[in-house]
């Protein structure tokens, strides 16, 4: 890389702060203090630290070192000390140069680990789902803080995270225990503190069947336990075995059929056991991360086995359905009891988990779209009265698709107003994030807009630019948390980074974060002619999209199959 393309690298970097640049030659050393009786995630940062300037190839010794350790003139030491109370937020941090010592100061270990990140992402690093990247070249300088003027930041919002859709097969429904892990450290390198999960309950009949995270038996009965792996005949994709997979394909598999260990399971009972044990310990990893967690279900939606076991009384009669589209009668005592026996064993499943989450399932959304009818309040009070008395730490969360936020005001009136409100953005994530997170005074409230356009996952997708005003308008409306909704990894790394980002950087533009992103992959001219290629492809959704532009009854439109993406002459050409 050229002393020009450097220099405008760096400029580039330091315009997100003041800094100067320091550089680093073969007799300068770099020493990172280590405290012998730092806290676990303490290690972790003065770990990542060091693991992160090496990545950055800076060409100088390094090593840890203690503070009876003999410190060389000119040598380049990094401090991370954490300060209780020293600031206001507790996840706010400052990184400040004094002579020869960088110094990382947090009020907590978390802070620290974030203070270590954010150094990092200066220096060109940058950090996504699918891993991270550094600058391709060899690095001989450091962008620093200057002397006198800290770098210091603090969240735009308290809830920072994403939610990770589990009903296909390039999402976490493949996961084992080294995927979970990378995820969750991925998550922590983001500097993003929560991770959501929306569980299926619906009839096996539906494109979606009972996940068996969240397995349950009611009324003696028990139900089939489902996740997908390449043998599931659903809306998507067909059985196929692995090993007739064309183009050297085959090769990446060991079995003929792929998916998460969880399912090898003799009986729906112990695969079902699999399922809990499995996220059972992903949830453990994650809060020794920092990390809070959260799981859920539809409650009105049930398998088919312990439907039919539901008595005759409450299941709606021939003819007529209960209002929202229902399959069963909330409001008996039947209904109460399910509920909480479905709790009971969420609890007992997930003990380290932070957040039950009820949601309104998808096909109540569109029902409730035409008809204007709110869901029954009732299972939601039952549920809140239920943790009050068995997990009163827990919060609950009230969510659904996009279309539940239309009764949020009247749920608010009703509702407790220590229940979070959260949903999907509406129309598949092409509507904004809805003004009625701004009549929700009193209440947390957590938007989620999606990452990426769900009839069209097998393309690369870019929604940067639409998803800086959606963050904006989140913060602009009072709400205290923000997700993101996705389903693969390494293919929305350009837009979930943003999202981490944007999270603390209210200025970060979707032009620097291109530009950010696309230096972290090449160099030179490359790299900023990338750069300015993905901003204009997602800037004027030069791919395959499915969101219309142009609204119909007060909502932005949306293509649902590809053939009408074709047929209506849409933008589908390739940059």
């Amino acid at each position: 890389m050229s002393g020009g393309s450097r220099r405008e690298f760096f400029r580039q970097c330091a315009a997100l702060a003041v800094g100067s640049l320091i550089t680093i030659d073969a007799t300068r050393r770099l020493r990172i203090e280590r405290r012998a009786d730092s806290s676990s995630l303490h290690k972790l940062a003065e770990g990542e630290l060091f693991r992160g300037l090496s990545l950055l190839r800076v060409g100088a010794e390094m090593a840890f070192t203690d503070s009876s350790s003999l410190v060389r003139k000119g040598d380049l030491r990094f401090r991370l000390r954490t300060k209780k109370g020293a600031f206001r937020n507790p996840e706010a941090y400052s990184i400040r140069m004094t002579s020869d010592c960088i110094e990382f100061l947090a009020g907590t270990e978390v802070g620290l680990l974030y203070s270590v990140f954010d150094f990092l992402q200066h220096q060109g690093a940058y950090f996504g789902l699918g891993g991270e990247s550094y600058p391709p070249e060899e690095r001989r300088s450091l962008l620093t803080p200057t002397e006198g003027a800290s770098w210091e930041a603090q969240p735009r919002f308290a809830v920072r995270g994403l939610l990770p859709w589990s009903n296909f097969l390039n999402g976490i429904t493949v996961y084992n225990e080294e995927d979970f892990r990378s995820y969750f450290e991925a998550l922590l390198r983001m500097r993003l503190n929560t991770f959501g999960m929306h569980v299926y309950s619906s009839p096996e009949s539906t494109f979606a069947g009972t996940e068996s995270y969240l397995s349950f038996e009611f009324a003696g009965s028990g139900h089939a336990s489902f996740l997908d792996t390449t043998a599931t005949e659903r809306w998507g994709f067909l059985p196929r075995r692995t090993s007739r997979y064309s183009m050297g394909a085959a090769e990446f598999f060991s079995d003929d059929v792929f998916g998460s260990d969880a399912m090898l399971g003799r009986t729906p009972w112990e695969t079902a056991e699999n399922t809990r044990n499995l996220l059972r310990w992903a949830f453990s990893y994650a809060k020794s991360l920092g990390i809070a967690t959260g799981v859920g279900f539809e409650p009105y939606q049930l398998p088919s086995a312990i439907h039919r076991a539901l008595p005759p009384e409450i299941k709606p009669r021939a003819g007529k359905a209960y209002p929202g589209g229902a399959q069963f009668d909330v409001e008996s005592i039947t209904a109460r009891r399910l509920l909480e026996a479905r709790l009971g064993d969420l609890l007992e499943a997930y003990p380290d988990v932070n957040y039950v989450w009820l949601w309104e399932d998808e096909g109540m959304n569109w029902e409730s779209r035409k008809t204007g009818v709110p869901l029954s309040l009732t299972p939601f009070q039952q549920a809140y009265d239920f943790l009050k008395r068995h997990a009163p730490a827990k919060r609950m969360v009230v969510s659904g698709w996009g279309g539940v936020v239309r009764h949020f005001e009247y749920f608010h009136e009703r509702l407790p107003k220590d229940i979070i409100f959260s949903c999907l953005s509406d129309s598949l994530g092409w509507d904004p994030v809805s003004d009625a997170f701004s009549k929700l005074e009193g209440r947390e409230r957590w938007p989620i807009p999606w990452i990426e356009d769900d009839p069209s996952m097998w393309l690369p997708q870019f929604h940067v630019n639409r998803l800086r005003d959606d963050i904006d308008r989140a913060e602009r409306f009072g709400c205290q948390g923000i997700l993101g909704i996705h389903w693969r990894n390494r293919i929305v790394d350009a837009t979930a980074g943003y999202l981490a980002r944007a999270a603390w950087d209210s200025e970060l533009t979707a032009a620097s974060h291109f530009d950010n992103y696309a230096h972290s992959q090449s160099v030179g001219e490359r790299a900023a002619h990338l750069g300015t290629l993905l901003n204009e492809t997602d800037l004027h959704q030069n791919l395959l999209h499915t969101g219309a532009e142009e609204t119909q009854g007060g909502h932005m439109a949306v293509r649902r199959t590809m053939m009408k993406v074709f047929s209506s002459g849409a933008r589908a050409k390739c940059p």
